[in-house]
């Protein structure tokens, strides 16, 4: 949101685009820093939880913005306003949040949603990332998060940003101002 009103779609679309850059360019970085063997392993778990809350939190803000753009487009005002007050950030994305975040648009889009959570092991995907977010945020040790666990996320991440853009943002997105 800017200014307490929602982005519009080609803001959601530019904001979106500029935080998968940053993201890219920083699990990048983290590839080359762990590939060093000069990297202890201790370094390299540490390098492994940043790029995994690094990961989990671009999920919940590209389906903040993705949401927001649609907010935006469809409503202004008082309405906006009221909307906002409802959305005001997305919820930590495990599966059966990230589920429950899209089902409240009604539709048929829960049936949309739960088919992607089961197409390449996406679902499974996105519980574990959160598990080992959720047990890096609260300070307990993370289950094991490395090379292969990394190329999972980022293919989770491709897959839900995928998704999110298909559903809400495209040309021919399900999900738009003025239609359901």
């Amino acid at each position: 949101m800017v200014n307490g009103r929602s982005l519009s779609r080609a803001e959601a679309i530019a904001n979106i685009a500029s935080m998968r850059t940053d993201l890219e360019d920083t699990l990048d970085a983290v590839e080359v820093l762990r590939d060093k063997d000069s990297t202890g392993a201790d370094e390299k778990r540490h390098l492994n939880d940043f790029a995994t809350v690094r990961m989990a939190g671009y999920l919940e803000q590209i389906c903040f913005h993705a949401i927001s753009g649609i907010i935006g487009e469809a409503s202004d005002g008082n309405i906006q306003a009221f909307i906002n007050s409802w959305f005001y950030k997305s919820p930590n994305l495990d599966r059966r949040n990230f589920r429950e975040l899209f089902k409240r648009f009604g539709g048929d889009i829960d049936d949309r949603v739960k088919a992607f959570l089961e197409e390449d092991l996406n679902g499974d995907r996105l519980g574990t990332l959160l598990e080992v977010r959720n047990a890096i945020a609260h300070g307990k040790p993370s289950p094991a998060s490395g090379r292969n666990t990394m190329e999972a996320n980022r293919i989770l991440v491709e897959n839900i940003h995928s998704f999110v853009h298909d559903l809400l943002l495209s040309e021919n997105s399900v999900i738009s101002a003025g239609r359901s």
